[in-house]
């Protein structure tokens, strides 16, 4: 199942990711901007997995809620993965959009919420 959910501001954004994690599903929160990453990874206590991160894979895998930047889009395989969040991303890229979507589809679970491209 996907759901869109377009937003105003940054702190709507904020309140929808809160109100999404609340549920403990498997979490990947994808976001581009390194900074943005950090805000969100920072507010609700959780990793923020980007180029500079050591050890990416087990962060991954043990976390239930994750912030990732672009290096979560190829060659991840997380078969827990229950929800994709797009929080920010390159909204015309097709290669992306699979890619992400395709973190859904090596999960055992595969619920999604994804957005337009402009968050959500």
């Amino acid at each position: 199942m996907f759901r869109v959910k377009v937003v105003r501001d940054s702190e709507e954004k904020m309140k929808c990711i809160g109100s999404l994690l609340k549920d403990g599903k498997k979490s990947l929160i994808f976001c581009d901007y390194i900074s943005y990453g950090k805000k969100i990874a920072e507010r609700f206590g959780i990793p923020f997995v980007y180029s500079r991160t050591k050890n990416r894979l087990n962060t991954l895998r043990e976390n239930r809620a994750i912030v990732v930047s672009r290096v979560g889009d190829e060659g991840v395989s997380l078969p827990g993965v229950e929800r994709i969040i797009e929080v920010a991303f390159l909204g015309k890229s097709r290669r992306q959009q699979i890619q992400r979507f395709g973190r859904l589809l090596h999960s055992e679970k595969g619920a999604c919420v994804a957005d337009d491209g402009r968050g959500i």
